[in-house]
């Protein structure tokens, strides 16, 4: 589980990330900025992550308990269409940095350009659908290939950064090219991996148990991740620039960072994908395997339409999952209930849609991360709706026994 979780969250987004936040502070708060984004997303993915190893149950069979056996639709597409949205970015970014060396390397024209992007657009699409279509062994196989070596190579990079080697200049306290707040980049940090958390039970179920799931949860995103973020910081700070691709090109190592983030993207999208197929079966009740094939051609082909358009949508759906998250951790450890036999659990969506409107007013007051006011809110309406209906059904069995 380990193996797996750890392909699921060790993501060469999050080093672009790292590269990028670290543009607005010194080393040493960039360091705790991402310990502290990271123990909030680990917190928030480890109760999930407990529940799926606990009952055995994927996201989507954990919605349809609590929202109902038709009320999970709406829950089960937006995570679908999240990570639809990811597997199309990543095939662009899988590609995109090979047509950049390539491009400032030789003196191919631009149509020939495009044909070969387009080559390895579906080459690309291609492997990774084959690889979720196999199912877990497959993604755990990928996984022992890319982790070690993204691991070797991000500390390869801070090596070569800290000590000022070629073309690196390291300077950890760097005049700040970015504009975030503190706040903003720890919300940031937990932004980059809520969408794909939320969907943590889809390959922790497969654990032995909850503790064996939070274990593997705990080592992949608190360690893993914190360590992708401070990968990309440190390439920021031995280069001054906080676009990752620039930075690998001005230290020398643009071919091996493409093939090794690259193998490492491919470990990240075909998990997605895998939680694709397991939603959309859930929702048309088609066999797994069909779905991977179809919805991984659908992200292969329109990859660079969501890489250019996808990433706006990505932030409200950001904002929306949390929400569908915090129903099922309370469900799972407190409430304990089950409305898949009812059509819509309406109280549970009332909740969601009123403590996402309400968490975006309060940051408008009160700035801060928005998925946690969204967490916290979705939570504290939908607990008094929840006993006021038992309190109604009590007094109406009260009343029918007199």
């Amino acid at each position: 589980m380990i193996i797996v979780m750890a392909g699921f969250a060790i993501f060469s987004a999050t080093i672009w990330t790292g590269a990028n936040i670290a543009g607005s502070f010194d080393l040493g708060t960039m360091i705790w900025i991402s310990i502290i984004g990271n123990i909030i997303l680990t917190i928030y993915i480890a109760l999930l992550g407990y529940i799926g190893g606990e009952t055995g149950l994927s996201t989507h069979e954990l919605s349809k308990k609590f929202f109902g056996k038709y009320g999970f639709y709406l829950t089960s597409s937006l995570a679908m269409l999240a990570q639809l949205g990811w597997f199309g970015v990543g095939v662009m970014m899988f590609t995109q940095p090979i047509i950049n060396f390539i491009s400032i390397n030789s003196n191919i024209s631009d149509s020939n350009l495009e044909i070969i992007k387009w080559a390895i657009i579906l080459s690309s699409g291609a492997l990774m659908i084959s690889t979720a279509f196999v199912g877990i062994k497959a993604l755990k196989w990928v996984s022992m290939i890319a982790v070690p070596l993204v691991l070797i190579f991000g500390f390869t990079m801070m090596i070569m950064a800290a000590t000022s080697s070629a073309g690196s200049n390291w300077d950890p306290n760097r005049p700040g090219l970015g504009d975030y707040t503190q706040v903003q980049a720890i919300g940031l940090v937990f932004a980059t991996f809520v969408s794909g958390g939320t969907l943590a039970p889809d390959f922790v179920r497969w654990a032995k148990n909850g503790k064996h799931a939070v274990i593997s949860i705990v080592v992949s995103f608190l360690v893993c991740s914190t360590l992708m973020l401070i990968f990309g910081s440190f390439a920021f700070y031995g280069t001054g620039d906080n676009d990752l691709s620039a930075a690998l090109i001005t230290m020398g190592l643009a071919p091996i960072g493409i093939i090794v983030l690259g193998a490492n993207i491919w470990t990240t999208n075909d998990n997605g994908l895998y939680t694709q197929g397991l939603a959309a079966s859930s929702i048309t009740g088609i066999e797994k395997k069909y779905n991977i094939i179809f919805l991984g051609i659908v992200g292969t082909l329109f990859s660079p339409i969501f890489n250019n358009y996808f990433i706006e949508f990505l932030g409200v759906l950001n904002l929306m999952l949390p929400g569908i998250g915090a129903l099922l951790i309370l469900n799972g450890f407190i409430l304990k209930e089950e409305n898949q036999k009812e059509k819509i659990n309406y109280m549970g969506v009332i909740a969601w849609v009123t403590g996402l409107l309400i968490s975006l007013g309060i940051n408008m007051v009160l700035p801060f991360i928005v998925p946690i006011y969204v967490i916290i809110f979705t939570i504290l309406i939908y607990l008094p709706l929840y006993f006021t209906k038992k309190y109604w059904i009590k007094s109406q069995g009260e009343k029918n026994e007199k």
